[in-house]
């Protein structure tokens, strides 16, 4: 088995250690071990009563019930008794006279317990006569109980708290294509690695279907202590798998967090999670991707360098927030809020499905970027891969108005806004058209270029300039598309653009007016190049089969060859090589051409 369970009754709690990646621990190794405990403790040397109580209950898990050790230490040798009231594994009351005159030792009963309500220690074997003058009573059995296996190596149930890891020693675990139900929480920490599902790539190509053969449901089925699942230093790995957690009402749920310190993270792809009170990601490692999370009370809170993919919240009736600052979050699909919390914190949005109606900016200095990514492949004229091509993406700048739409102005220096007479003076502000304004998306109204104080505005610039590859692309770009600033989430909006693409073999292509509020996946061809241009024009067809080209030398051949015939009915033009004749035609007595029976413009 490779990995290592031990059980302490007191905590409730299972750690698991060891494991490898190639050889990783399981649930069912958990299993094996449960049913392979020796000696849990139930009572721990109890004092003699007539109505003595376990500490901890019987634990048969699947088997219904199972024989219990009364374990006698201390006593002297007399007749004396342990009469156990209880239940069967119908539920059925029963009872049970152990003799234990032979004083100290290890007794186990007959009879299958579900339940024992009590134990009389007396000298009567029916209970209720005297207590036993002196020993005490331990009472244990021969699995933790505490681990079912409902269907073999598919389905299992933990009753205790789980600890992957237990700080030093490498470990790790492994679930894949099996349901889990955890009755309490789960921790892992350093050093520990617990993955559910597997994540199979061949190159850059991930296969959907096997992560989906992979993965796993697991269940949070109580609220339990600090609704906190904690991955204190250590790495959770979940992959196309689906995680529920239980409520009370809809403020006491779970959380899943993940220490910010450390070496922790989580990485979550392809997953969807429910119930949860929030996703907490916090460490610079996180990494996730393609993860919706529903009916989720606190939505996903994303901080500092965590890399994300298409995170989705989906609510029934609930206020979900995605948080966080300095994080990019790409795909982001939610319909509730976001809150930025914490100075100077930026939170990009990065190709999101949906941006959230309600964004609200806790400190002044802080902001929200939609922003979109942009791909570019650029073929020639037969459509073949073409490097070398410059392509640059210009933008209007911020325009404003500072009266509300009458007068509007341009962004010329990259500054923060103060007071506006005062940038203007200084020459921060030019003076443009209410056309040019509509063009950047400007009206002047409130959100929609208002001029503010406090903001960072930007001039007319280029985005980016970078050129094609040998495979005719470019390496990702991106394009912001709306910025909130500050508490008042005061907005910008960049753009519309224009793209210019440039060779030196080939006339420059431009592109105007793109608002970019969606991603880019453009394919773009350059048409004829400079040097082709002549071929292309000479080799266009004028007449019949004709092209420019043999039009050309044809009448050249007219006007400057050679000719011969004259004054006969055949009169023949040469080309200007003297090499061939271009045209042979008939003519009548007056000269008049009645057939052409050669016209070689080759």
């Amino acid at each position: 088995m490779p990995g290592t369970f031990t059980y302490d009754e007191a905590t409730n709690k299972i750690v698991v250690t060891n494991g490898t990646e190639g050889a990783p621990a399981t649930f069912n190794d958990m299993y094996t071990a449960d049913q392979a405990g020796t000696d849990t403790i139930l009572l721990d040397a109890g004092t003699p009563a007539s109505d003595l109580a376990l500490d901890y209950a019987v634990r048969p898990t699947h088997s219904k019930a199972l024989k219990v050790k009364c374990v006698v230490a201390n006593k002297s040798a007399e007749a004396d008794y342990i009469f156990i009231t209880g239940t069967d594994w119908k539920g059925a009351a029963q009872t049970e006279a152990i003799d234990v005159t032979a004083g100290d030792g290890s007794y186990e009963t007959t009879k299958y317990w579900a339940s024992i309500t009590t134990l009389d220690c007396s000298d009567n074997a029916a209970g209720g006569g005297a207590v036993w003058d002196d020993g005490d009573l331990t009472v244990t059995q021969d699995i933790w109980g505490v681990v079912w296996e409902h269907t073999a190596e598919i389905s299992y149930e933990i009753d205790a708290v789980v600890t992957y890891g237990d700080t030093s020693t490498a470990t790790y675990f492994a679930a894949e294509g099996l349901s889990v139900t955890f009755n309490k929480a789960i921790s892992i920490t350093a050093n520990a690695v617990a993955r559910f599902g597997k994540w199979l790539e061949s190159g850059s190509s991930i296969n959907i279907a096997d992560n989906s053969s992979h993965g796993c449901f697991v269940k949070f089925a109580e609220v339990y202590g600090s609704t906190t699942n904690y991955i204190n230093y250590g790495h959770l790995l979940i992959y196309g798998s689906v995680f529920n957690a239980a409520k009370d009402g809809t403020t006491q749920r779970i959380y899943l967090y993940a220490s910010a310190g450390g070496s922790s993270y989580v990485d979550m792809r392809q997953s969807v999670f429910t119930g949860f009170r929030g996703l907490y990601f916090l460490s610079v490692n996180d990494y996730v991707d393609t993860v919706i999370s529903q009916d989720t009370l606190a939505g996903f809170y994303i901080s500092v360098g965590v890399t994300s993919d298409w995170c989705g919240v989906v609510a029934s009736g609930m206020s979900s927030n995605l948080a966080g600052g300095r994080a990019v979050v790409t795909n982001l699909n939610i319909s509730y809020t976001i809150h930025i919390y914490g100075a100077d914190n930026v939170f990009t949005l990065q190709n999101p499905v949906s941006v959230p109606a309600v964004k609200e900016i806790v400190e002044a200095n802080s902001s929200i970027i939609e922003q979109y990514t942009c791909n570019i492949h650029v073929a020639d004229e037969d459509g073949a891969d073409l490097s070398g091509v410059t392509i640059q993406c210009q933008t209007f700048g911020n325009v404003v108005s500072p009266d509300a739409g009458s007068t509007f102005y341009k962004c010329v220096e990259n500054h923060t806004s103060g007071v506006f007479a005062d940038d203007l003076a200084a020459d921060k502000w030019e003076l443009t058209t209410a056309a040019y304004a509509a063009l950047a998306g400007c009206d002047g109204g409130a959100g929609t270029g208002a001029w503010v104080t406090g903001i960072d505005y930007v001039a007319a610039t280029s985005e980016f300039s970078t050129a094609t590859d040998v495979n005719g692309d470019i390496a990702e770009q991106t394009i912001d598309y709306k910025k909130w600033v500050g508490t008042s989430e005061a907005l910008l909006t960049f753009g519309p653009f224009t793209f210019t693409y440039t060779h030196a073999d080939y006339p420059d292509f431009v592109m105007n007016e793109i608002t970019v509020d969606h991603p880019i996946v453009w394919r773009i061809e350059m048409g004829i190049s400079t040097a082709n241009l002549g071929d292309a024009v000479l080799d266009e067809v004028v007449e019949g089969a004709i092209t420019l080209r043999e039009a050309i030398r044809l009448n050249l051949a007219v006007l400057t060859g050679k000719s011969s015939g004259g004054g006969t009915s055949t009169v023949v033009f040469r080309d200007t090589g003297d090499s061939k004749n271009r045209i042979s035609a008939t003519v009548d007595a007056n000269g008049n051409r009645t057939a052409v029976g050669t016209r070689d413009g080759s």
